[in-house]
């Protein structure tokens, strides 16, 4: 009787033994994704850093969220649109290095540079162009709140300068909620 009763315990205890692995499992990696599901509409997500994002933005999780956030448009717009991407440096460091070279990588030129104030904030630009063509892509890199970001455009068009045109107001608006909203 007590051999009997000894091996019911033991089993007994190995089972819970057995659900709290498989809780602790569960709990350890369903947090990782959890920022995805939980995120509300018209908004992103990029590091620790959240921000609104402009009706028919989404953000396509692909990519994760850890350094990257990538935003698709869901709506009637040129499809030259590839994507929004909202990026977070680790560091100052890290933020002027990559601006810097831009300039200087091969296949690509600068189209054109500029500094200006978006939502009170001071935001470098900086476009620059596949040399065999067909790619262009405008970066808009600022600071907020000791954090160190850059938003890119990338598209595909013969006439990136035309685009612009056609889906500034658009693409402005977007950058600018985003540089307004971004914590």
């Amino acid at each position: 009787m007590v051999k009997r009763r000894s091996k019911i315990v033991i089993f007994i205890c190995a089972l819970i033994f057995l659900v709290l692995i498989a809780a602790s499992y569960t709990y350890l990696f369903s947090t990782g994704s959890s920022q995805e599901t939980t995120l509300k509409q018209g908004y992103g997500v990029v590091n620790n850093s959240q921000f609104q994002i402009e009706s028919g933005w989404y953000q396509n999780f692909s990519t994760g969220y850890v350094k990257s956030a990538k935003l698709n448009y869901n709506g009637s717009t040129s499809k030259a649109v590839l994507m929004i991407m909202v990026d977070q440096f680790q560091d100052q460091s890290a933020y002027e290095n990559n601006y810097l070279a831009l300039s200087q990588k091969n296949d690509w030129k600068v189209s054109s540079t500029n500094t200006e104030n978006r939502e009170g904030i001071q935001v470098k630009t900086i476009q620059v162009t596949r040399t065999g063509g067909g790619e262009t892509v405008q970066y808009y890199y600022f600071q907020k709140n000791g954090k160190y970001y850059q938003i890119l455009i990338d598209m595909t068009t013969s006439d990136p300068s035309q685009f612009f045109n056609n889906e500034n107001y658009k693409l402005n608006q977007t950058v600018n909620t985003i540089i307004r909203t971004i914590t």
